[in-house]
C-alpha cells in the first residue's frame, strides 16, 4: 500500500520545505533590483488585507516626568474606529528650545511588558530580568542617546492585552492572545499585521507633530516581532528612512517546529 500521510502538521512541513519563493530577485543590477522592488511591492503590501480607516487622533497627555536625564510622557491617542493606543515619547531633557531631533519608533517583542519593557519602565523584578537578558530597553538607550524615541503596544500586549478585560479574561486563559486576535482579524478580511502598522503610522503622525521632532528623519527598530514590524514599517510607511532589524524570523519550516515544541 502506498504511504499516506494524515498528518495536517507534517502536510505543512513538507509543503514549506518544497516551496520556493515566486519572487525571488535573479538579477545583477542596481537598475534591476530597482524594477523588481517596484513590482513586487505592491503584492507584498496585498498580503495584508484591509487597512483600518484614519480617525482624528485627539491626543491626551496623561503623564509627564523627569528621569536620567529625559523628559518622559505618556499619552494617549484613537488610531482608528473604536480602538486608542498608549504611546511613550522621550527626549532629551537639554534640548535646545527650537531644535528638532530624529526620532526612532522602538518596537516591542513578543513578551508580557509590550512597550514598556522597551522603554526602560522596570517597576518589578520580572520586567528588570526582562530588559537585561535581552538588552531589551533600546528605546530608553537610543533616547539618553539623543534622539527622540517613541513606543506603542501592539494589539494584544501591554496595555491593549485583551487579558486585562474581565470579561474576556476567561476566553484568553489558556491561550496567546495572538492567536485569538489572529483568527478575528482573519475573519474581517484583515491581518494582525495590517492593524499593527495602521496604529504605528498613526502614532508616526502624532510624533511627526511634536515641535522637538524633525519629521524628514525617522528610524524604526525592534527585537524578534519587534523585528517582523520593522521589517513591515519599512515596506508600509515611506517616511522611514533608516531601519535596525535587531532580529527577525526564519523560514516557515523553522518557525513552525519552534511553534510545536513549544505548544504541542
Amino acid at each position: 500500500m502506498t504511504d499516506r500521510n494524515l498528518s495536517p502538521f507534517t502536510y505543512f512541513e513538507r509543503i514549506a520545505a518544497a516551496h520556493r519563493p515566486a519572487h525571488t530577485f535573479k538579477g545583477r543590477t542596481r537598475s534591476e533590483f530597482s524594477r523588481w522592488k517596484k513590482s513586487l511591492l505592491p503584492k507584498v503590501l496585498a498580503t495584508l488585507g484591509h487597512p483600518p480607516k484614519n480617525v482624528p487622533l485627539r491626543p491626551k497627555l496623561l503623564a509627564e516626568w523627569r528621569e536620567e536625564g529625559l523628559i518622559k510622557q505618556r499619552w494617549v491617542i484613537n488610531v482608528q474606529p473604536n480602538l486608542a493606543a498608549t504611546v511613550l515619547v522621550y527626549r532629551p531633557a537639554d534640548l535646545p528650545r527650537g531644535e528638532r531631533r530624529p526620532a526612532i519608533l522602538c518596537c516591542h517583542g513578543h513578551g508580557l511588558f509590550g512597550k514598556d519593557a522597551v522603554m526602560g519602565i522596570g517597576t518589578n523584578a520580572d520586567r528588570r530580568t526582562n530588559i537585561e537578558e535581552h538588552n531589551y530597553d533600546y528605546g530608553r538607550q537610543m533616547a539618553r542617546y539623543g534622539f527622540v524615541t517613541f513606543s506603542l503596544d501592539w494589539l494584544g500586549f501591554g496595555e491593549r492585552d485583551s487579558r486585562n478585560t474581565p470579561s474576556f479574561k476567561d476566553l484568553f486563559s489558556e491561550r496567546d492572545p495572538c492567536n485569538l486576535h489572529f483568527l478575528c482579524a482573519t475573519m474581517l478580511g484583515t491581518t494582525i499585521l495590517a492593524l499593527n502598522c495602521h496604529d504605528a503610522s498613526r502614532a508616526t503622525d502624532f510624533v511627526c507633530s511634536m515641535p522637538f521632532v524633525d519629521p524628514n528623519r525617522l528610524g524604526v527598530m525592534g527585537l524578534s516581532y519587534g523585528g517582523t514590524m520593522t521589517t513591515w514599517m519599512m515596506l508600509t510607511d515611506h517616511r522611514f528612512a533608516a531601519g535596525d532589524i535587531i532580529c527577525y524570523s526564519g523560514p516557515f519550516n523553522e518557525i513552525a517546529d519552534r511553534v510545536y515544541i513549544v505548544c504541542g
